[in-house]
């Protein structure tokens, strides 16, 4: 019996030998996946002039694979593109494309939104966005909520927002951003509600689908005749598949 059992794990020692090697012979190498910028403190700035698809300089350097599932890789090599005024790259990593690049003669017009881009989005730090929401076919990423106070006129609170879209392999678009998205009030109440309990009614978002209740419901909006409803409670309205608070994005 003793002799068997030593057979038998000889055996499956080797298997799993012959199994590494052939394992080891089968990978690509020099191949490293470029590390996430979830947790960097610094502006996404700081990284966009050495941010590329991939980079080679000998035959045994590391060669850096670009993740299009990783959003802060997609809204770096994004953000790259635009302040590269490289309108391929841009239009390759984006849900869709301003009309004003789909028109040659507004070329200027183009590059000066690039250019907006860039200058919106370069301070933008990953460490900051710490809410995410996804599932087949978006994403969108939140920083908490943070008070912006001006002085004795207005108080209310500001909060960065990513929105991706997810393409049928998973890959990443970048549909929308505002690290500065904010809601305001003034200081000095002029109802029954103090002006924090104001706010709070402003930034609810009940279903967590990106769009404000208020927002989805109409209410106190600037052009209300104009206004769609949606239903606050669910995050897809009209059943297509696209978050209320994603599909308000899309050019109509």
């Amino acid at each position: 019996m003793n002799n068997k059992n030593f057979v038998l794990g000889a055996i499956v020692l080797v298997l799993i030998i012959i199994g590494g090697g052939l394992y080891l012979f089968n990978q690509p190498q020099n191949i490293s996946p470029t590390p996430s910028l979830a947790t960097s403190t610094a502006p996404i700035a700081d990284v966009i002039d050495n941010f590329t698809n991939s980079t080679s300089t000998s035959a045994s350097s590391t060669t850096t694979v670009f993740n299009s599932r990783d959003p802060w890789q997609v809204l770096t090599k994004y953000l790259a593109a635009a302040k590269a005024h490289d309108l391929k790259a841009l239009t390759d990593l984006s849900y869709q494309t301003s009309p004003a690049c789909k028109d040659l003669k507004q070329q200027a017009n183009c590059f000066a939104r690039m250019d907006s881009v860039y200058q919106l989005g370069k301070m933008i730090k990953p460490i900051d966005y710490i809410s995410k929401w996804e599932d087949g076919k978006q994403m969108i990423l939140e920083t908490a909520t943070i008070a912006d106070n001006h002085g004795t006129t207005s108080v209310g609170y500001k909060q960065g927002i990513i929105v991706f879209t997810k393409k049928a392999s998973g890959d990443l678009q970048v549909l929308y951003f505002n690290p500065n998205n904010g809601w305001y009030v003034s200081a000095v109440s002029d109802s029954s509600l103090t002006p924090e309990e104001k706010l709070r009614g402003l930034m609810a978002d009940t279903d967590q689908d990106g769009k404000d209740d208020q927002v989805e419901t109409c209410t106190n909006q600037p052009d209300p005749a104009s206004c769609i409803k949606t239903d606050p409670n669910k995050r897809d309205s009209n059943g297509n598949g696209w978050w209320d608070g994603v599909e308000m994005y899309f050019y109509k």
